[in-house]
């Protein structure tokens, strides 16, 4: 497995703040562990980062044990939440600061920098200046900088709490692709919104313990946790782009011509020139299509015979 954790305990001043926690990530998916503030989940983040070290249990990256191992040996890349960015001169400079601490040679720093930033959607930025950059577009600065390195693992720290909706839904969308791509990621959440509905799996943390881990679906159909069964259930709401009024029901302005639109106002059609269907869900009966826009994700009630990986488009619903 490309992350695991196994019976992890620790103690901060005093409290027990991880209480024998396990779980494991696997190659190509996006696992999701919510949970209240307090809950543990910046310790679990710094734990498996090597920041802290457990008073006992080991975490594994890529099946090593690299309990004791320092941080940049790891091979995982981990974003903290509320990291601010290093006060150096561009976005270029900043992905490429773990490679010049690393003795790379500037030929071979120049060409991983490029790289990533090309996937992450950054090349027009590499020579902009830190503070002119938007909340999304910082977020992705500190996405390629955690993974400039080679890893094919990450880590993210509460990373959407300070953006606002329009560039939460692209930063969905920039870890819908960085999985196809395989990377294995891991984000933690006091926040219960659009991500849960792209991950592969659920951790519940509560009090340091792992409550219980499913699918978004095996939660809602059978919540064995207060958190669950009061958290879980919300209104799925994606985001679109409108020429003017979208003319449906619930839809919310965003800014920038986007609009929040409510899932069960619009349906997902079969259409060769649609979006990209990631899967589908269903919950209480119903068919939810999840689709990425590719500025971020929409849901929509899903034709009877629409299918992950088909294309849609997105109409009206009538009645």
């Amino acid at each position: 497995m490309p992350i695991k954790v196994r019976d992890v305990f620790k103690k901060l001043g005093g409290r027990e703040v991880l209480r024998g926690v396990s779980l494991e990530v696997g190659a190509g998916e996006v696992h999701v562990v919510i949970g209240p503030n307090g809950s543990g989940k910046t310790t679990l983040v710094k734990t498996i980062a090597g920041l802290l070290e457990p008073d006992s249990g080991s975490v594994y990256v890529d099946d090593v044990d690299v309990t004791g191992v320092e941080p940049r040996d790891r091979g995982v890349g981990v974003v903290l939440q509320g990291a601010p960015l290093l006060p150096l001169a561009s976005v270029f400079d900043h992905i490429a600061f773990p490679l010049r601490a690393r003795g790379f040679r500037e030929s071979v720093v120049d060409g991983r920098v490029r790289e990533v930033a090309s996937r992450l959607g950054l090349s027009d930025k590499l020579f902009s200046r830190l503070e002119r950059l938007s909340g999304g577009e910082r977020q992705r600065v500190a996405i390629a900088t955690a993974i400039v390195t080679g890893t094919r693992n990450l880590v993210l720290d509460e990373p959407f709490s300070s953006l606002d909706p329009v560039y939460r839904m692209e930063v969905y969308s920039l870890l819908l692709r960085l999985r196809r791509d395989g990377y294995s990621i891991l984000v933690t959440t006091h926040i219960v919104d659009d991500l849960l509905f792209i991950a592969d799996r659920i951790w519940v943390l509560l009090d340091g313990v792992i409550g219980e881990a499913g699918s978004l679906e095996e939660l809602l159909s059978n919540p064995r946790t207060w958190y669950s069964r009061r958290i879980l259930r919300h209104t799925l709401t994606g985001i679109a782009a409108c020429n003017g009024e979208c003319g449906l029901p619930g839809a919310r302005e965003a800014g920038e011509g986007l609009y929040l639109i409510p899932y069960n106002t619009v349906s997902a059609v079969e259409s060769e020139e649609g979006y990209e269907v990631v899967r589908v869900i269903e919950i209480d009966g119903a068919r939810i299509a999840v689709l990425d826009t590719g500025i971020g994700i929409m849901y929509a009630v899903a034709n009877p015979s629409l299918r992950p990986g088909d294309r849609a488009i997105l109409v009206p619903r009538r009645g």
